[in-house]
This record gives structure tokens, C-alpha cells and sequence, in this order.
């Protein structure tokens, strides 16, 4: 912004200096001849008065300037004293006819002067003078000109270079501000600057980041309840299945309901933990993430004899960039999803594309009847297929990541997620 501004600035001052000083210096310069032509037609005139109607010698005439060369011709335009052409030219045949006549031979300004006895013109008094005086004076004049404009130009540029970092400095500090508050800091404030109109805008966005510090705090707070109020219920149902495991330690379906206990506060604790938005640059391990697939599923799975397969190519990295709570939530979902509308054999597939890791969930079953963006709208819990592949998407979009149905024959879905920075 400075370096725009002091541009425009400068580039401004010099227009208008131009437009000013061009002018002014061809006047200037056309001035300096005029003054020099008037004062050669005074001094002319001046020399033809002294000459009272006899002009014969040049050293009889009244001429108050040294460098000004003089000439006499009679009547009949001959040359009588001085140095001229013998014979007079148009500028004196003017002259003889009664007319005071002047001309400008190259660098040189001629005047001819009529010399009156009475009514009758007997003779001519010629004055010459070079023009290099005037026009060394001209330069002078012209030089002073640019001097003062470049001077005007680079006073314009400092001021302009002055206000910039006025203005800038305001700016700058604006958007440290909304940058440390996007990255999460909302304890960032900017300060004020002096000038209202970014004050205005500082009060606002810091008035907008102290708002939503305390939505942030009412609703960390209202998570923090939540987790409470649900680990509570949920501790008292895993004692009383402990007690029943006791009681009945060969019956499997106590140790099902425990298993599916310590699933539902694993779920509500990623939950929560997500619903606190996790700070970015969250990473987790591939491996790990493909052994709690194991762990939580290939049971589940198996007590309806379909079997799981969880495999990952050899390029996949060891690392991925989202949170383990999020990615176990999405991949949980989208396993969910293959037990309920599909068949066969579950699959969990961790493959590379280019910077990205891929997660295919994949069964054996028909692909879904719905379009792709009907699986991933909004809806309820009272429509056919509830909330979970909207929900998976979303937490996917939060992570910068994707899920999407990548085939219909056979059914696959996808996570599709950034390799972590610096893994192969």
C-alpha cells in the first residue's frame, strides 16, 4: 500500500507539474527574446532621435549598450558607416519608407530605424544585438523551473510516503489482528490508532472477538456439562454390566453390552473433544487408526458372520493431518453405514493419491438407490438414513478433509484426507 500510494502521489505531482513548468518555461524563454526585441526597438529609436536628421557616423549616435552593433544608410539604402551589406535589404527599404522594421536572422535581432529631417526619411540607423545573452538566461530560467519542480515532486512523494505510513500502519495492525483471531486467539485485540475511521473498524472487530470469546466460553462450558451429565448415566450402566459379568460370567451378551459401553463414551468423549474445536495442525497415526477399526468392529461384525478386512497399501504414509477423534468418528460412520445397507464382507482400505490418503469402506452389497448429494444432505432421524453420512462430512470439511461415495457397483465411500507435512 505505501509503495502504491507514494507512486500514485509522485506520479500525480509530476503531471501537475508538467502541465505548470513546460508552460511556464516556453514563456519564459519566448519572454526573454521579447524583452531583448524591446529594448533593441528602444535603443534604435533612441539612436535615430539623436541622430537630428543627419545621420552620418555611428559614434554620433546615443546608444547606451556596448554589445549592440550599429549601421547607417542613406536614403537611397547604401550603407554611409558601420558594417552591413553595402546595399540595404527589405528590412531597410521598410525603414526608408518611414517604418520602423525588425527581423530575427539566427541568433541575431535586427532593427531598423527611420532617421526623420522634417517630413522626409534621410536615412536609416540599423542595430543588431545576439541573442545568446537572452537565451543564457532562458536556460537559467529553465533550469531554475525544473529545479523547483522536481523539488515540488519530491516533497510530494515524502508526503505521500508520510501519510502512507500513516494510513498503513492502521491497516497492518488490522489485520495482525483478524489473522491471530482467525488462528484462534481470541484474546487479540487491536489498538486504537488515531484516526477514527480504522478506530471504528478496530472497535468492531474487537467488540465481534469478545463476542465470540464468549460464545466460545458459554458453549466449552455447556460441553463440559454435557460430559458431566452423559459420563454420569453412562458409569452407573457400566457397573451394573460389571455386576451382571459377575453374576454371569459365561453369558456373551454381557460382555457385548460392556464392549458397546466403552464404545458410547469413547463416541461421547471424541464427541465432546470435537465439539471444543481442536486446534488445527492435529495429526494421528494411520496404523493406530486402522487397529481401532479392528478393535471396535471386527466382533461386531462377526456376530453377524460378515467378516472385516482392514488392509493399507505399503505407500501410505505413517502419518495423517486431522484429529484421531475426528477420523475415528468419520471412518466409524461410514463402517456403520456398510453394516446397515450392505452385505458381505466389510472392507477399510488406506491407500496414497499423490498428497492425500485415501480411506475406502467398501461391502459386498448393491450401491445405494440415492444420488451422491442426497446421501450427504441434511436431514433428520425420521428419513432413511439419518444424520450420519451428513454428520461424517462435516467433520470432514472442519479437518480440511473430504468424504465422499467414490463407487456405487460395488458401494465405496471415501476419506479423503491430507498426508501430515514431512512424511513420505
Amino acid at each position: 500500500m505505501r509503495h502504491r500510494v507514494t507512486l500514485t502521489a509522485a506520479a500525480t505531482a509530476l503531471l501537475a507539474v508538467l502541465l505548470l513548468a513546460v508552460p511556464l518555461a516556453v514563456f519564459a524563454a519566448r519572454g526573454y527574446v521579447t524583452d531583448e526585441r524591446l529594448e533593441l526597438q528602444q535603443a534604435a529609436a533612441t539612436a535615430a532621435a539623436s541622430a537630428h536628421g543627419d545621420a552620418t557616423r555611428v559614434h554620433a549616435l546615443r546608444i547606451d549598450r556596448s554589445e549592440i552593433i550599429a549601421s547607417i544608410y542613406d536614403s537611397s539604402g547604401h550603407l554611409v558607416d558601420g558594417p552591413g551589406p553595402r546595399d540595404g535589404d527589405a528590412l531597410i527599404l521598410a525603414a526608408i519608407r518611414g517604418t520602423e522594421a525588425t527581423a530575427t536572422t539566427g541568433n541575431t535581432i535586427i532593427v531598423a530605424a527611420p532617421v526623420s529631417d522634417g517630413d522626409r526619411v534621410s536615412g536609416v540607423v540599423v542595430l543588431r544585438s545576439d541573442l545568446s545573452a537572452a537565451h543564457h538566461r532562458a536556460l537559467i530560467a529553465c533550469l531554475l523551473i525544473a529545479a523547483m519542480s522536481s523539488a515540488a515532486v519530491l516533497i510530494a512523494a515524502v508526503a505521500a510516503r508520510l501519510v502512507a505510513r500513516r494510513l498503513s500502519a492502521p491497516i497492518e495492525r488490522l489485520r495482525a489482528g483478524a489473522r491471530a483471531m482467525g488462528d484462534g486467539d481470541l484474546n487479540a485485540r487491536v489498538a486504537p490508532s488515531g484516526i477514527t475511521e480504522f478506530d471504528v473498524l478496530a472497535a468492531s472487530l474487537n467488540d465481534a472477538a469478545a463476542r465470540i470469546q464468549s460464545m466460545i466460553g458459554r458453549e466449552r462450558s455447556l460441553s463440559a456439562e454435557i460430559s458431566h451429565q452423559l459420563r454420569t448415566p453412562l458409569t452407573g450402566l457400566r457397573l451394573e454390566l460389571e455386576r451382571l459379568h459377575t453374576s454371569y460370567p459365561t453369558d456373551s451378551r454381557v460382555e457385548q453390552a460392556l464392549q458397546s459401553a466403552d464404545r458410547l463414551a469413547d463416541t461421547v468423549t471424541d464427541i465432546i473433544a470435537l465439539a471444543r474445536d481442536l486446534p488445527d495442525g492435529q495429526r494421528c497415526s494411520v496404523q493406530d487408526l486402522l487397529d481401532g477399526v479392528t478393535q471396535r468392529w471386527h466382533a461386531l461384525l462377526a456376530e453377524a458372520t460378515r467378516p472385516l478386512r482392514v488392509t493399507a497399501a505399503t505407500n501410505v504414509p505413517s502419518e495423517i493431518a486431522i484429529s484421531a477423534a475426528a477420523a475415528t468418528q468419520i471412518l466409524d460412520i461410514l463402517i456403520d453405514n456398510a453394516r446397515t445397507h450392505g452385505r458381505g464382507a466389510v472392507t477399510v482400505h488406506a491407500h496414497a493419491l499423490g498428497t492425500t490418503v485415501a480411506f475406502d469402506v467398501s461391502d459386498e452389497g448393491d450401491g445405494p438407490e440415492q444420488e451422491a448429494h442426497q446421501l450427504f444432505a441434511d436431514r433428520d432421524n425420521s428419513r432413511v438414513g439419518g444424520i450420519g453420512l451428513p454428520f461424517a462430512r462435516k467433520l470432514a470439511e472442519a479437518e480440511q478433509a473430504r468424504v465422499t461415495l467414490t463407487s456405487t457397483d460395488p458401494p465405496i465411500f471415501s476419506l479423503v484426507v491430507r498426508g501430515s507435512p514431512g512424511q513420505d
